[in-house]
């Protein structure tokens, strides 16, 4: 009966849905891991052709299957801003019909500063992982993704204003959501 009642306590805090804490961060870190992981197997491909081209073996279907899978991680860009269109109205879908007290909005206020210093300092650690000299080349193909990923605070806010209209912008008749 005990490790019942612990485990509900841990569902009473920042991971239930009027907290939407969790819900916010897994976009950021979504977001955040989707954007290095595209820009780090760019790097590594690109500096592949680069060692194909030298050795000289980067001719004919090679150099036809390199360009193109290029071009492919190339979309990736494009992909970023539709995952993260996604993701946000995800965030007020999925808060559109539930019951949660108003009271829960003035958390949501409170926590609003802690999720755009969270967001400013994923900002701060792309940066830093991205701004040595080995990704210069490499983050010129991205500029959609680099914006994305130099703003999470602001997605944060975005994703945190979304889920509060949707979450306690609804009236509740005769005990449901209307």
């Amino acid at each position: 009966m005990k490790l019942l009642e612990i485990k509900n306590c841990n569902r009473k805090g920042m991971s239930n849905k009027r907290g939407m804490a969790n819900n916010i961060m897994a976009i950021i870190i979504f977001l955040f891991v989707f954007a290095f992981i595209t820009i780090m197997g760019y790097l590594i491909l690109n500096e592949f052709i680069g060692v194909l081209i030298t050795s000289g073996y980067y001719v004919g279907e090679t150099a036809t299957t390199g360009d193109n899978f290029l071009g492919g991680l190339k979309i990736f860009d494009y992909v970023a801003v539709l995952i993260m269109f996604a993701l946000i109205i995800g965030i007020g879908v999925t808060n559109y019909k539930i019951s949660a007290p108003p009271v829960f909005a003035i958390v949501q206020f409170i926590m609003a500063a802690i999720y755009g210093f969270v967001g400013y300092y994923f900002n701060f650690i792309f940066a830093e992982m991205t701004g040595s000299a080995a990704f210069t080349t490499t983050t010129l193909f991205f500029p959609k993704m680099l914006l994305i990923c130099n703003n999470f605070h602001w997605i944060a806010l975005i994703s945190l204003l979304i889920g509060m209209i949707t979450l306690y912008g609804k009236r509740e008749e005769d005990g449901f959501l209307g």
